[in-house]
């Protein structure tokens, strides 16, 4: 038997939604994680390593690819980027991966779909112009640039330069630009 939605005279059809009546996303923040381990085993071997993935999380990350790139930037001593960076253009909003906001610098990480999906393809073709016609320096990095340590190390350099021209030598601000 269907199950009978609140209020509803007939059963629950799947082919008739996309998504049954009931459904509701979860959201599980870092504080509901939190709070959840504070009930658990603190010594526990699973407790320790959610609460270690939890110190290298970040705000607004959507893809686990752009978690590795974000850790490979900020494990190669350079400063925290942040994370889909939201920028209006005339085309309407895009929102840059990584990106450092004072020198407009950014890394997009390019996925399977930009290669199997030729409309995607050419939609981060014009997204990617737009973005450097407002002054974006963008890299586009896909998976062996991060997997390889010699494309890993030119797209580091690339990023530690970009930084070093806005902010000095050590790629933070230097003391009165902050």
């Amino acid at each position: 038997m269907a199950p009978v939605t609140r209020g509803a005279e007939r059963p629950w059809a799947p082919e008739a939604f996309s998504e049954p009546p009931w459904f509701q996303p979860v959201t599980c923040t870092p504080d509901v994680v939190r709070r959840t381990l504070d009930l658990m085993p603190p010594h526990s071997g699973g407790v320790r390593a959610v609460r270690v993935a939890l110190g290298r999380t970040a705000a607004n990350t959507w893809s686990p690819m752009e978690t590795l790139l974000r850790l490979i930037v900020v494990t190669a001593g350079l400063p925290v980027p942040e994370m889909n960076l939201e920028v209006r253009t005339q085309y309407g909003t895009r929102y840059l991966d990584t990106a450092w906001r004072e020198p407009k610098l950014a890394l997009e990480f390019n996925g399977r779909v930009h290669a199997t999906d030729f409309a995607a393809y050419r939609d981060e073709m014009h997204r990617l112009e737009v973005l450097r016609d407002l002054g974006w320096a963008v890299r586009v990095l896909v998976y062996n640039d991060l997997r390889d340590p010699r494309r890993r190390a030119a797209w580091l350099e690339w990023l530690e330069r970009g930084l070093r021209r806005a902010h000095g030598h050590t790629g933070h601000p230097r003391r009165g630009d902050v």
